[in-house]
């Protein structure tokens, strides 16, 4: 068998050891869960600078710019599909459909706020 090491019996100093690798394991674990609750935690953080885009409404204060470009593509990114668009009376005229629900818009092209909204 063997003597004592550093003047412990060969009993503890196998126990030693086996506490030893009992806390590596448990610290690769932590850093495994650590690393796991990170990816998960980038993944929300994604998706919710996402939602705002993707869930957008068109309500009287958004901005949609003082162009009839501008106003398409406003209305184009929030996931409206823009069917027509012209000035009329000094305003951007655009009409729209989105989820089977169609609607224009009139905006002012001097400060690009809406100036009218219906839905349909």
């Amino acid at each position: 068998m063997g003597g004592p090491v550093n003047g412990l019996p060969i009993s503890l100093v196998a126990a030693q050891g086996h506490f030893r690798d009992q806390r590596q394991h448990m610290l690769a674990h932590h850093i495994y869960l650590k690393e796991n609750i990170m990816r998960k935690f980038a993944f929300i953080a994604l998706v919710a600078l996402a939602s705002p885009v993707l869930a957008a409404e068109l309500t009287l204060e958004t901005p949609m710019g003082t162009t009839m470009e501008e106003v398409k593509t406003t209305l184009t990114d929030m996931g409206y599909e823009v069917r027509k668009a012209e000035m009329e009376d000094g305003k951007i005229e655009v009409y729209f459909v989105k989820d089977g629900t169609k609607g224009e818009v009139y905006v002012d092209a001097t400060t690009g706020k809406i100036a009218k909204l219906d839905m349909k």
